[in-house]
């Protein structure tokens, strides 16, 4: 099964059979589109859409994710062009980077090629990097990641509090943004109950300067209790799942438009 979904993978980027969807994220208080995250799907001629984590761990056991980061990036950073010229206005958009060869798949050139082949302002682009795979390589990440920030790309560093957590090596780190994790945001459950470690990292990260995310915000009472705790942002089903281009521009077009980049 995973060999014939490999080969399968492997046709199918060539056949353009790789696609990608939108997630919103919007201002916690004002309700305001200030960004999207990037997500792939395949469309398998015979399987459907395949999410994923049917495919990426195949992809990245196979060597072919390099071949798909490479794609999502381009693709990514054309339709966030496209975007500044469309009714929502400038969209920033963060695409996810495999952890796996952080160092050595040769990212900062492929930023850069992005970013020429598209046009795009490259403060409109946010790399999303896992936190257990920046810290392990963290001596050799960290020119890296200051390299492309340089560039005026924001680092984020995604499902922040699954991983390593080494709070001494994360400060020193070239980031703009943590994402909680929705488990984390799973467990609140009610406005007035705490959840002590979302609003430790709430806390945290806001005393570094840092810009945060809530993932998988599926309620009202989740919403609410990230309103009183400062959340920057959120993003999940409560606001919207996983759209089209053209479906993001209708859902938005009336909204006020962000902020221009400073």
């Amino acid at each position: 099964e995973r060999l014939t979904l490999e080969q399968d993978l492997r046709a199918g980027i060539g056949r353009g059979e790789l696609t990608l969807l939108y997630q919103p994220k919007v201002d916690a208080r004002t309700g305001r589109l200030t960004g999207v995250e990037a997500l792939v799907r395949w469309n398998h001629p015979v399987r459907g859409l395949v999410a994923p984590d049917e495919f990426i761990p195949i992809a990245e056991q196979s060597g072919l994710i390099n071949d798909i980061d490479t794609w999502v990036l381009l693709t990514a950073c054309r339709q966030g062009e496209a975007w500044s010229r469309s009714a929502v206005g400038a969209v920033p958009v963060a695409v996810n980077v495999s952890g796996r060869n952080l160092v050595s798949c040769s990212l900062s050139e492929r930023v850069l090629d992005a970013l020429a082949q598209s046009g795009l302002d490259p403060r409109l682009l946010e790399l999303e990097i896992t936190e257990s795979a920046a810290i392990p390589q963290q001596g050799r990440a960290l020119d890296l990641l200051q390299s492309i920030r340089d560039l005026g790309v924001r680092i984020a560093i995604d499902d922040f509090g699954t991983g390593y957590s080494v709070l001494s090596r994360l400060q020193g780190f070239p980031v703009d943004t943590l994402k909680i994790d929705l488990s984390f945001v799973r467990a609140i459950v009610s406005e007035n109950d705490s959840a002590p470690i979302v609003d430790a990292m709430i806390a945290m990260g806001l005393g570094l300067g840092l810009k945060i995310v809530a993932e998988g915000v599926e309620t009202e009472v989740q919403r609410r209790y990230l309103v009183k705790r400062h959340c920057s942002e959120l993003q999940g089903y409560l606001i919207s799942r996983p759209i089209t281009p053209e479906a993001l521009v209708a859902q938005f077009r009336a909204m006020p438009r962000i902020a221009a980049v400073a």
